[in-house]
């Protein structure tokens, strides 16, 4: 079985928690039971060791202007060596077991381009069984990111990437090759993606780290072609033509056309340049002091724009609570691990855990409850009726297809009952108890496979008013439907997260995911608001600045 694309990112963050020395043992034991359950895990495990070499080739760096070089990096050799004995022991004998058993063909599924063909084990010749392969590398970060008004593909984080053409009018994006070259384009930037390990670099700025196992990255260039010979290097392509090549270690080879239209080529070395002008002449040039950004440089800036979108939507969060128009508002946030009560924000009615698991929601140390087992289900009690409502939820769904996935569900018989759910086909249902009758009103398909296992975000609005039923994904009205006949809608003893004894679906089922949030409003908000809500909730970058909430 081939990996999802959010299978791809864990085993990602997993190896390189491994490599860097700070995975923490519950990771540990689901990257080992991981490895030892799946063929495609063991091959991208072994490939991982592999690059592992690079670890004293980064570590160069970091220690570079120290006096006590030598020493640190001897101390570090050694430490590595102590901690990957037992790892690189499984790694050789995994190694054989591929070399004995000649693991089957790795050609594509027919699942769709989304999946990823599983990559066989062993130099860079081996790779040529994926090309026929049309995944081609994963967007794994981005910050600041604006799209160009006239490109055609606007990835979002985590998803896999076909050849393409990716412009870039600001912001850094960071791309992960299949082979294992990582690039980070900054804008303005037009890059196209040519194949697993290869690229176009029309117009802008580009960084380039290729470890080992990568070694051959190629980029085309206008007046010629680079070729990696296992670095890290920077371009510079300007609007003009010519371009700029800074290689900050390793080697790298450039192949040109001279004025005589003979081709010829001509390697740089770690810790020169080369200049190219618009007709293909080459000069050697000082390292000049433009600086490309590092993967360490994204990842610390994405750590902060996160934390500032934390920061921004504990301020939501805040004003949700004391809203008149807060019904009910459970954010997860604060509590124990042992706790057993879902506090509401808003004072209305706490909840009573049962069976759930805490764990971290859409922002790491902040809390969620997972749903995993049928009984899974957090019981409360709120009554009254009410003409309109709004609900809000952030869910992250591990499954999707073979049950329908509750939300929240009342638990009562009476007119007006209400269960709010994602049916079979991934449609978002406001189902309601209507004189003893399922009233339903259905979105579009909203949930797809791919949209498994990442956060989103739900809304469902109920206005008499307006006679309408709206639905919304991720700050975008989805759908709407007409409402025949308006019902004051009642919640009483209800259960979030899973079906209720007294529903139209008569056994238990959890939802089988995670809730971060949870908030119902006594007023049918508008699609302003309600984008409002995703905007500053995201955990993900947004296209548009954060506002402020107003109810």
């Amino acid at each position: 079985m081939n990996l999802t694309d959010q299978e791809i990112i864990e085993l990602h963050e997993l190896l390189n928690g491994l490599v860097e020395n700070n995975l923490p043992p519950a990771k540990f034991k689901r990257l080992e039971d991981w490895i030892l359950s799946s063929e495609v895990v063991r091959q991208r495990y072994v490939s991982f060791m592999d690059m592992s070499s690079s670890l004293s080739h980064y570590a160069e760096e970091i220690v570079t202007d120290e006096d006590n070089t030598d020493e640190c990096e001897e101390v570090e050799q050694k430490n590595l060596i102590r901690f990957f004995r037992p790892i690189l022991a499984i790694a050789a004998l995994l190694v054989l077991v591929i070399t004995l058993f000649n693991f089957k063909d790795t050609s594509p599924t027919n699942d769709g381009p989304k999946q990823i063909a599983s990559e066989r084990v062993g130099e860079a010749s081996d790779y040529a069984s994926t090309a026929e392969s049309t995944v081609f590398a994963v967007l794994t970060n981005s910050v600041g990111l604006s799209w160009a008004k006239d490109t055609k593909h606007r990835p979002k984080l985590g998803q896999t990437l076909e050849k393409c053409i990716l412009g870039v009018d600001e912001g850094l994006v960071q791309l992960e090759f299949i082979r294992g070259s990582t690039v980070i384009l900054e804008g303005p930037v037009e890059f196209e993606i040519k194949g697993t390990n290869e690229g176009i670099l029309k117009s802008g700025k580009l960084r380039a780290i290729v470890p080992p196992v990568a070694k051959g990255f190629s980029v085309e260039l206008p007046q010629g072609k680079l070729t990696d010979l296992g670095t890290e290097f920077g371009l510079h392509v300007h609007d003009g033509g010519s371009t700029e090549i800074y290689v900050y270690k390793g080697k790298i080879r450039y192949d040109g056309i001279q004025h005589s239209d003979e081709a010829f080529s001509r390697e740089v070395s770690s810790g020169e340049a080369l200049f190219v002008d618009p007709y293909g002449v080459t000069n050697l040039m000082e390292m000049p002091s433009e600086s490309f950004i590092g993967t360490a440089d994204l990842a610390f800036i994405s750590m902060e724009q996160s934390q500032n979108r934390y920061s921004a939507w504990v301020r939501l969060s805040e004003e949700i609570a004391v809203s008149n128009d807060t019904l009910l508002y459970y954010s997860f946030d604060n509590h124990p691990s042992w706790s057993r009560t879902l506090n509401d924000f808003s004072k209305q009615s706490n909840g009573a855990v049962i069976g759930c698991k805490w764990t971290d929601g859409r922002w790491p140390g902040k809390g969620a409850l997972g749903f995993v087992r049928k009984n899974d289900q957090v019981r409360l009690d709120f009554p009254d009726y009410h003409p309109a409502i709004t609900l809000g939820a952030w869910i992250k769904l591990e499954d999707i297809g073979k049950f329908p996935s509750p939300i929240i569900s009342s638990d009562a018989n009476t007119n007006g009952a209400v269960f709010w759910y994602i049916d079979k086909d991934g449609k978002l249902v406001l189902e309601l108890n209507v004189n003893g009758e399922p009233e339903r009103y259905h979105s579009a398909v909203a949930f797809r496979k791919e949209r498994v296992g990442r956060w989103m975000h739900i809304a469902t609005t109920y206005d008499p008013k307006s006679k309408l039923v709206s639905h919304y994904v991720n700050g975008r009205s989805f759908s709407r439907e007409k409402i025949d006949l308006a019902t004051p809608l009642h919640f009483g003893p209800s259960v979030l997260g899973n079906f209720s004894k007294n529903s139209f679906f008569k056994a238990n089922r959890s939802m089988k995911g995670t809730i971060d949030e949870f908030v119902l409003f006594e007023t049918a908000y508008d699609e302003s608001e309600i984008r409002r809500l995703f905007e500053i909730g995201s955990p993900y970058e947004t296209q548009n600045p954060y506002g402020s909430f107003s109810p």
